[in-house]
């Protein structure tokens, strides 16, 4: 398969007591900057996101992505990622089983040049792509509740354990520990 995301084992600290406005900040609060880092691994290029500053900035980005796709059985949509160091548009093309992504990579905290070269258009079935999220969004959620840290914006935590819970299925790496 030529996608995949291996969402490691990052070390939540303790922000009991700590409130922050958004999902996005909640993120940033509790992972620290020196644990495990997930990876995307496309066509063979291993691109690290940083939970504390990479998956905290492109969540924003990663939410309404997995909603459409969920909520469309075709369609079209661009995703801005926005991160410093995994920054790019993704051009998404979807009908009710297949999904090919046409990248636009601006900066990767790997060579860039390198994953302009490499990382081109993917084309997989859909439910394997959305499958390979589900982790990652477990893994942000274990985070958020193992640190203690609260959010203001209740309700994007709520729609994020809405689609970590609508998503069938885990990614490549995890299949069987469901």
């Amino acid at each position: 398969m030529p996608f995949w995301i291996q969402t490691s084992s990052p070390t939540p600290v303790n922000a009991t007591g700590v409130t922050d406005e958004d999902l996005s900040e909640a993120i940033e609060t509790c992972f620290p900057m020196e644990t495990e880092r997930a990876f995307i691994c496309w066509d063979g290029v291993n691109m690290p996101l940083c939970y504390k500053y990479d998956v905290s900035v492109i969540i924003d980005a990663v939410v309404p992505m997995l909603q459409v796709l969920l909520a469309r059985e075709e369609g079209v949509a661009r995703v801005v990622l926005g991160s410093d160091t995994f920054d790019g548009q993704w051009l998404l093309e979807w009908d009710k089983e297949d999904l090919t992504i046409t990248p636009t990579w601006e900066s990767v905290s790997v060579i860039t040049p390198m994953v302009r070269e490499n990382c081109k258009k993917l084309e997989m079935r859909k439910d394997l792509f959305l499958a390979e999220w589900k982790g990652l969004l477990r893994k942000v959620i274990d985070g958020i509740r193992a640190s203690g840290v609260r959010i203001r914006a209740e309700d994007e935590f709520a729609e994020l354990l809405r689609l970590e819970s609508a998503i069938d299925g885990m990614g490549r790496l995890y299949r069987g520990s469901e």
